[in-house]
């Protein structure tokens, strides 16, 4: 008995470091599209018209 105790001590200590590890990669992406996205809302600067000659 003690043996299938501790079989299922570890398969759910297996899931659930599975699991942990999966809302760290989402958590750590979110976080790079958050900063990714704060730079894209920064406009690019709008270049000068350029004057011509009037003749």
């Amino acid at each position: 008995m003690q043996d299938f105790i501790n079989t299922l001590v570890l398969i759910c200590a297996a899931i659930a470091s599975l699991g942990l590890g999966v809302l760290l990669a989402f958590a750590v992406c979110k976080g790079a599209f958050i900063l990714l996205r704060s730079q894209a809302d920064v406009p690019a600067p709008v270049p000068s018209k350029a004057q011509t000659a009037e003749v």
